[in-house]
């Protein structure tokens, strides 16, 4: 049996509860979750304790029960004043559960239960794929009337995390990272400096803001992604000047700060300061967390792009990360298979030839709470993909 239980302080959080080993996307980190709350949305967390044989259920002593998962459930509304409920990348668990149909059970009648509270339409979640190598979740669904697969045209929006995402091993000797980069990448990035692009990396975030918009703005209209409003990536911002590291334990790991790459041409000379005005060519967020840093945000304008400022701008966030003892490079999400994001197939091209390896996240899974309000959520998103 396992205990669900809601928890409200910071130190009591999944960075504090969790083992190590498990992981945490930022999308499962106290901030994240202070960030959704700065942006109106309700949130909810919850660990989960495996009962150990004798103890009372409501003993939530430490030491009595042993914390094997952690989740964070963030509350979005809907037209026609309703809402659905979303678990960015998680529960987070232990790995031998996601095999426990035991477990899983337990886990739809609490996530059932807190979809009812919220008087939510759904709830969905979406695990690590390598959980569910074993699992019987997808069997579960199809004797469980109130638990089901998303449908894939529900999941292009901006609210939700993608299902592919693509990380660089920094690990590795910056030559090395260099050598397992497509040709012709290579080559790009050796011609950006050439030709006199220079990389700045700052950690003053809010000084910055209107500038990173703006081309975030010319971007998603030429790349036809999704923008959130404004006042998101100002909430960003805030959050990560002030408290550097997102999933920080240690004074050694809040060292780690979030910071911007900034592309500009023409450089202005040391020997001649009156010379020629610097002009932003890209601007990309790069989030720090935990062992990994994640390119959050980031575009660049249509000038001077035979420079290639976007291969040598990333270029110089992997270097920064690799300094700052970052394990992975994260590009975020890419298309896979074209059945999905597909508007992202010439980003995901562009990430991919930094070399690395795909991470995959499991299919979205839906728990419905009130099955006609749901049925018209597909309908609007089938028509309007």
């Amino acid at each position: 049996m396992y205990q669900f239980n809601e928890i409200t302080k910071e130190e009591t959080s999944a960075q504090t509860l969790l083992s190590p080993e498990l992981g945490l996307p930022f999308t499962q980190s106290f901030l994240y979750g202070e960030l959704q709350k700065g942006m109106g949305r309700k949130v909810r967390r919850f660990e989960i304790r495996k009962e150990k044989k004798g103890e009372s259920k409501n003993n939530n002593d430490d030491n009595s029960n042993d914390v094997v998962g952690f989740f964070q459930v963030v509350k979005y509304d809907m037209p026609f004043g309703k809402n659905y409920l979303y678990i960015p990348h998680g529960p987070v668990i232990e790995k031998e559960l996601a095999s426990s149909e035991d477990f899983l059970k337990e886990l739809n009648k609490k996530l059932l239960g807190i979809a009812k509270e919220e008087a939510s339409v759904f709830l969905r979640f979406d695990l690590l794929d390598s959980h569910l190598e074993a699992s019987p979740l997808g069997s579960l669904g199809s004797r469980t009337p109130n638990l089901c697969k998303s449908p894939l045209y529900t999941y292009h929006a901006a609210t939700f995390q993608p299902k592919y995402e693509w990380r660089v091993n920094l690990e590795k000797s910056e030559e090395d990272i260099l050598k397992e980069m497509h040709q012709k990448t290579r080559y790009n990035v050796r011609l950006a400096e050439k030709k006199g692009v220079k990389i700045g990396i700052t950690e003053s975030l809010n000084n910055n803001l209107e500038s990173f918009y703006e081309i975030m703005e010319k971007t998603s209209k030429r790349d036809g992604f999704y923008l959130h409003p404004k006042e998101y990536y100002q909430k960003w911002f805030e959050l990560a000047e002030k408290e550097g590291d997102l999933n920080s334990i240690s004074i050694e790991r809040a060292r780690k700060k979030s910071f911007l790459v900034i592309a500009k041409y023409p450089a202005i000379s040391k020997k001649d300061m009156t010379g020629r005005e610097e002009k932003i060519l890209a601007m990309n967020f790069i989030l720090s967390a935990g062992d990994t840093a994640y390119f959050l945000f980031g575009g660049s304008t249509e000038e001077h792009r035979n420079l290639m400022p976007s291969y040598l701008i990333q270029w110089g966030a992997m270097v920064e990360a690799k300094k700052m003892g970052h394990k992975w490079y994260n590009f975020g999400g890419v298309s896979k298979d074209g059945k999905i994001y597909k508007s992202w197939k010439n980003l995901s091209i562009f990430k991919k030839k930094f070399g690395g390896e795909l991470m995959v996240y499991s299919d979205f899974y839906d728990i419905v709470a009130r099955p006609f309000w749901y049925l018209l959520y597909k309908l609007r998103k089938r028509i309007k993909n």
